[in-house]
């Protein structure tokens, strides 16, 4: 498995895995958006076929109490692949997207993950990230999210 940028001719692949993983999948342009965007991390494991992908971005102004004047980094997607999951795909562009994220020198990475995601909650564990709040209905069907934080220093 090789873990690199994503470019513009990977978002195809990018978005079939997008559209199969979440019920309230983004539009292809928040995808054109993040692929060009500064201060942002935008990294696809691949073998033959793009496997799965991870999407980060430095935040000048956190919306985390107590980092509000702080660098924090906020990772905004990750998603593998139904038929590539439990191969540690996910585990590996966590991996590398912490050594990347090392240049922008966040103090913190905070992410929003789904309460009923057990599995990707107990990933973001692993990785030491911490539950910090619930967030009721945060998504528009109404589920509820964990907002979870890493601290970096």
């Amino acid at each position: 498995m090789i873990i690199r940028r994503a470019d513009k001719s990977d978002l195809n692949k990018v978005y079939l895995i997008e559209k199969d993983s979440f019920q309230e999948p983004w539009s292809r342009r928040f995808f054109e958006y993040f692929i060009d965007s500064d201060n942002t991390v935008f990294l696809i494991a691949v073998e033959e076929d793009v496997l799965g992908y991870i999407i980060w971005q430095l935040e000048s102004t956190s919306k985390l109490k107590n980092f509000e004047d702080l660098n924090t980094g906020h990772l905004l997607n990750l998603a593998v692949g139904r038929e590539h999951r439990r191969r540690k795909v996910a585990s590996s562009l966590l991996e590398r997207l912490f050594m990347e994220i090392d240049k922008y020198k966040p103090v913190a990475t905070y992410l929003e993950v789904a309460c009923s995601n057990q599995t990707a909650v107990n990933l973001y564990l692993k990785f030491n990230f911490q539950i910090l709040s619930l967030i009721p209905k945060y998504y528009r069907l109404g589920g509820d999210a964990y907002l979870m934080v890493k601290v970096l220093f």
